[in-house]
């Protein structure tokens, strides 16, 4: 703990003096009971947010950690994701697994040990302890065995109301960050709707003594050559080996612009499997993905092949602006993706490709159309940045409020005017020594419960 400074008030001490572990059983076969899991623990908000509902019967064989209410639970499996609950009321006498560590504070504030269970310094601590490199995991004498600064009752029940207050703030602030990229997104939409629509341009078209009936409904397959590319054979080393030429897959179509390739091929693959050659500016459409790749469209900067899963859009620039076409595509997207057919895995075809339609403008009113966008588009990606931005700040905040917490700097004004309250009987020293009185007698006690229950099992052998 010398990385932590504290108030004198405040003393050093450890999880498992303070608390006693969460008592374990297996459940009755016809026991009806909220069985918490790791995954039941909405990591974001750390609140026990999906527990099932199951029966003794049809429990896993990691369905044993009996949680009361004020427990504070910690995911011991990939402890870097801080995996992290209180126990409310509606879940008492419950059945957690056991791949979390139950802590039952004792005459300590559960919302205490809870909130320092969030921090950057537990985290590190047991996840510094964990083992494995891929799928670290800590033991239970990791978080037993973690050492914090426990200040008197009263300065705990102020400093958790005082995080209640803090974090719920916080919490409200990210909610409202959080909505703005879906708000841009669908102002994108909007944006590009009104592009290929001629709605975007009214008021210039009026200017310039132009007609909307001068807007002509074309297909892609009108003003472009829409191909696609093959695979090599993956067995056949003589296609990939220190090949330089560019081989892109539809993975790419997520980006604005494709400047590099992951993948390469050789002259010999594309002479023997007669792969296409496409040129700086080709569009790009993906055929085939469920998630959201299928119907995704980009720009290549570079000279490539590609695969069978996309789709090479080379737009006539007599007929049409690149640009603009693109912006067509974009704006067609779920559209385009409805196109698809398919069993478990839609996809596209070149024919689907080639029909997606394109409301065509003058040469002159195409360029406008491009110009507004990319304003418009323009304005998009600054408020983006400065959402990322606040974003980031406010993921930092949480861990800077918390850090404040328990270096009692949240508490400090508070100190001053409450010193009755964290002196004397009421002190740290003292309330220790009362924990460690209740921990004993606890102790003594499951002592004699468990002699008691020998002698008797004992008595019964003896008898038999």
């Amino acid at each position: 703990m010398k990385e932590i400074n504290s108030p004198k008030e405040w003393l050093s001490t450890k999880i498992s003096d303070v608390s006693v572990k969460g008592t374990q059983r297996k459940p009755n076969s016809d026991e009806i009971f909220d069985y918490i899991d790791i995954g039941s623990i909405d990591r974001e908000l750390k609140k026990i947010a999906t527990p099932q509902q199951i029966t003794g019967k049809n429990a896993p064989s990691r369905a044993r950690k009996v949680v009361n209410e004020g427990d504070v639970i910690v995911s011991l499996t990939r402890p870097n994701l801080n995996a992290v609950a209180l126990v409310p009321s509606k879940y008492d006498e419950q059945i957690a697994s056991t791949g979390f560590e139950v802590i039952r504070p004792i005459l300590v504030e559960p919302k205490y040990i809870f909130s320092m269970t969030r921090t950057k310094h537990f985290i590190d601590n047991i996840t510094g302890a964990g083992q494995g490199a891929l799928y670290p995991a800590a033991k239970s004498s990791d978080v037993q065995a973690y050492s914090f600064f426990l200040p008197p009752l009263a300065e705990q029940q102020e400093i958790a109301n005082q995080l209640d207050s803090l974090l719920a703030k916080v919490d409200s602030i990210k909610n409202r960050l959080d909505a703005i990229p879906d708000i841009i997104k669908r102002f994108r939409q909007s944006v590009l709707a009104a592009a290929v629509s001629g709605k975007l341009t009214d008021e210039w078209r009026k200017k310039q003594h132009h007609s909307l009936d001068e807007w002509k409904l074309k297909s892609l397959g009108d003003v472009a050559l829409v191909q696609t590319g093959s695979t090599p054979l993956k067995s056949e080393n003589k296609y990939y080996d220190d090949g330089d030429i560019p081989w892109l897959t539809s993975s790419v179509t997520g980006q604005r612009m494709v400047t590099t390739s992951e993948q390469f091929v050789t002259s010999l693959a594309v002479e023997e499997c007669r792969l296409k050659i496409f040129e700086p500016g080709t569009l790009l459409v993906a055929m085939y993905g469920e998630g959201k790749t299928r119907g995704q469209v980009t720009e290549i900067a570079i000279r490539a092949a590609t695969n069978q899963a996309c789709a090479a859009v080379v737009v006539d620039s007599n007929k049409a602006n690149k640009s603009y076409v693109k912006l067509c595509i974009e704006a067609s997207y779920q559209e385009t993706r409805r196109l698809a057919e398919g069993g478990n895995q839609p996809n596209l075809n070149l024919s689907k490709v080639r029909s997606i339609p394109v409301y065509l403008p003058p040469h002159i009113e195409q360029q406008e159309v491009i110009n507004v966008v990319e304003k418009l588009f323009s304005v998009a990606d600054k408020v983006e940045e400065k959402v990322s931005a606040a974003q980031e700040l406010v993921n930092n905040l949480t861990q800077t409020i918390l850090a404040k917490a328990f270096r009692g700097e949240l508490t400090s004004e508070w100190r001053e005017f409450n010193q009755a309250l964290i002196t004397g009987e009421n002190s740290a020293e003292a309330l220790l020594a009362k924990i460690k009185a209740e921990r004993d007698a606890l102790y003594k006690k499951k002592s004699s419960k468990k002699k008691t229950v020998k002698k008797q099992t004992t008595t019964r052998k003896a008898q038999d």
